[in-house]
């Protein structure tokens, strides 16, 4: 357990020190489902209205499937929310590049500061494309998204 909580603090560093990593962080199902309990994706509904994305309770689903299509109308106005920090995020590259986070994806990647205390919610609001900077003839495993973050506390 030491070792694992070492070699994530020193991923985080990466992530915030040295820029795109090769390989994005990992996370248990444990932690996975631990954290989506409480910190939620935001999207903006009609109108710019700040909604939460309605719950799912598939872990495959929070790893697998890109959040920013998985909501509908069903999705529920967000109130009593404040900006707490833009973070910055990397993504695996989808089909063609295409831009496809996961949830999971983010919530490793929410600094350990805000992991146990007033974060509730998140938002992706720009992500760009990115080339990593290695040898591999297979163009996605040098292709990174990376993402700016809102995260949102409670007032």
């Amino acid at each position: 357990m030491l070792r694992e909580n070492a070699r994530r603090e020193e991923e985080e560093k990466i992530i915030e020190f040295t820029g795109v990593p090769h390989r994005l962080p990992d996370i248990s199902d444990e932690e996975l489902e631990s954290l989506y309990t409480k910190i939620k994706p935001l999207v903006r509904c009609q109108g710019g209205v700040l909604c939460y994305i309605p719950t799912v309770d598939n872990l495959s689903h929070l790893r697998d499937y890109n959040f920013l299509r998985s909501y509908n109308s069903f999705a529920r106005k967000a109130v009593g929310l404040w900006a707490l920090e833009d973070i910055t995020t990397y993504h695996s590259a989808g089909y063609m590049a295409e831009f496809q986070p996961t949830v999971a994806e983010v919530l490793s990647q929410i600094p350990k500061r805000w992991i146990n205390g007033e974060v509730v919610g998140f938002e992706i609001i720009d992500h760009w494309l990115l080339e990593l900077d290695q040898e591999d003839d297979d163009a996605m495993v040098k292709l990174r998204h990376g993402a700016s973050v809102r995260l949102y506390g409670k007032k």
